[in-house]
């Protein structure tokens, strides 16, 4: 949560004189001392009430991750910012795979109220107590500073104005902008020095703090994937760590990555201009156990062969003909001839992500999740390989994902785009075809688009073109 505040108040200051004073007879020195004491001490609020709800709503044991989260940019950075920039970033952990859009709303409003309201207080006191004690108000700094961040405080926390543009610079955003966070990071390893030189260590200190931060969210599993080069061919390195009650789970995934990645003799990142990337999530388990099988990244279908035609799914315009022949890192290998074929791809699909999947609409149908759990191995061919509710997500991206091979379109068209498709846990209800139906379907569509493009047509002219698409179906369709 990010709460903006003006750093400064413009006063009237004469450095002539050892005390400087208003023409009220107000020292600006004392007053902005206390202008910056109140404006800490509000920040100091938003953090103290978030840091109460964290502990009520996770744990005491969590608190280490809170104070982390909080001072994930550095003391010093924590300090200049409250003080005096007059803002507080507080890391709010909330499960939002679980927690409702109304407790999430309701946890960011008792954070933001919080500031407001002690700041009222507080200015109201003083207030109160300097006209019972004294007469000239405006002559006594500490009630007039509290005033003033009082003042602040209601425009921007419970009114969310812009900053007061007569005690601060303008700005065109609103106060109380709340950052919440989901457990996923990505690296992209831009220079290849990173994960060449000095076996990795430079990509694994930046992935190893990224994971820290991201602990905030949650810290009892966690995994990275990543793709490098086994045998001249493209391979996904899933590494996956459940956290011990008393280890650092950012320093097992380090640890995790560096022998499965970097010592590994059988991987390594080529270095033919591939970018190498790293895509993680840390888990908070909240509707089930911290297992490992429950650990992101999630996969479906094991890594599998399939016949694929390149439609720009990568850089490579031309195609090779067979992956065992392969000497580029691509998929789609630049020493191959200059025609379209389709050509054996190692496919494997994972994802990370936050987020529920508690049920799935098919056609006016609400099928919930433990029906397609059930469904899902029917449609795939593959076995459930987790019971949590991210594993089904794998799945289904492994059925919507199909552009550029012909069986996957099928079994998505079947499975998903039908007016009759329907999502069913009875096998025999469902009647989905086999994988070697699928295939078989797929080699018609192969042999009739061959034909068209021995005929002068191309991949492109006969992707971008809708009837040239139904031409292709329809002599399909015949041969059925």
């Amino acid at each position: 949560m990010a709460l903006a505040r003006p750093s400064h108040v413009m006063l009237n200051d004469d450095s002539s004189t050892s005390k400087p004073s208003s023409p009220t007879g107000m020292r600006c020195d004392a007053l902005l001392f206390y202008y910056v004491v109140f404006g800490a001490l509000h920040e100091t609020a938003h953090v103290v009430t978030a840091a109460f709800l964290h502990v009520l709503l996770f744990g005491r044991h969590h608190f280490d991750a809170f104070l982390r989260g909080f001072f994930a940019d550095g003391f010093s950075v924590v300090m200049f910012r409250t003080i005096f920039a007059r803002q507080s970033v507080v890391p709010l952990s909330l499960p939002l795979d679980v927690g409702a859009s109304s407790d999430v709303a309701l946890i960011e409003t008792l954070i933001r109220h919080s500031g407001w309201m002690f700041s009222v207080i507080a200015a109201v006191t003083l207030a109160y107590y300097t006209y019972r004690h004294w007469t000239k108000l405006s002559t006594k700094p500490i009630a007039v500073a509290a005033i003033i961040t009082a003042v602040e405080a209601v425009w921007t926390d419970l009114l969310r104005l812009p900053v007061i543009p007569l005690f601060g610079p303008t700005s065109q955003y609103h106060a109380g902008i709340t950052t919440f966070f989901c457990g996923n990071f990505g690296l992209i390893v831009i220079n290849s020095a990173w994960t060449s030189k000095d076996n990795g260590q430079h990509a694994l200190d930046l992935l190893e703090r990224m994971v820290n931060v991201t602990m905030m969210r949650g810290a009892q599993s966690g995994g990275v994937i990543t793709y490098c080069r086994s045998k001249r061919l493209p391979v996904g390195v899933r590494s996956r760590v459940v956290n011990k009650k008393r280890t650092d789970l950012s320093k097992l995934i380090r640890a995790k990555v560096k022998r499965d990645v970097f010592d590994s003799l059988a991987n390594s990142f080529p270095s033919d201009g591939f970018v190498p990337f790293f895509s993680g999530h840390t888990r908070f388990a909240t509707s089930s156990k911290a297992t490992f099988d429950g650990t992101h990244p999630q996969r479906w279908t094991p890594p599998t062969n399939r016949r694929f035609y390149n439609f720009g799914i990568v850089p490579d315009r031309t195609v090779a003909v067979d992956a065992s022949t392969s000497t580029s890192f691509s998929p789609f290998s630049k020493s191959a001839p200059d025609k379209d074929f389709p050509r054996l791809v190692r496919t494997e699909i994972y994802v990370t992500h936050n987020g529920d999947f508690d049920f799935y609409e098919q056609n006016g149908k609400t099928c919930d999740l433990e029906v397609i759990q059930k469904w899902l191995p029917i449609a795939t061919s593959a076995a459930l390989p987790a019971t949590v509710d991210s594993a089904c997500i794998a799945g289904f991206i492994d059925l919507i994902r199909c552009q550029g091979c012909f069986s996957l379109s099928a079994r998505y068209a079947v499975c998903l785009g039908l007016p009759t498709s329907k999502i069913t846990e009875d096998p025999v209800a469902a009647n989905l075809p086999s994988v070697n139906q699928y295939d078989k379907v797929a080699s018609l569509f192969e042999k009739e688009l061959d034909d068209m493009l021995s005929g002068g047509e191309t991949l492109e002219t006969i992707s971008s073109d809708e009837h040239k698409r139904q031409v292709l179906a329809f002599k399909v369709t015949a041969k059925l």
